[in-house]
């Protein structure tokens, strides 16, 4: 099969914050990815339509923990 070369769709995404605290060490965001169709090389497999992916982020340090569990947090 002959390499092929081009250009896939064009990509973009946004991610919005709307919780944090620093004193949990907790931060919730949520995203949104669009894949915008035909902008791509159909013959190296771009789509000509477009798909939107959402997505919810969430990340949470292990700071707070209590004393009896202070094995799992970060080394100072």
């Amino acid at each position: 099969m002959p390499a092929q070369s081009g250009f896939d769709n064009l990509g973009i995404g946004a991610k919005y914050q709307f919780y944090e605290s620093d004193a949990h060490e907790t931060i919730l965001s949520l995203g949104l990815d669009a894949d915008l169709g035909g902008t791509g090389a159909a013959r190296v497999g771009a789509e000509r339509f477009t798909v939107l992916t959402p997505a919810i982020f969430v990340g949470k340090g292990f700071g707070d923990l209590p004393d009896s569990l202070s094995a799992l947090r970060p080394w100072r």
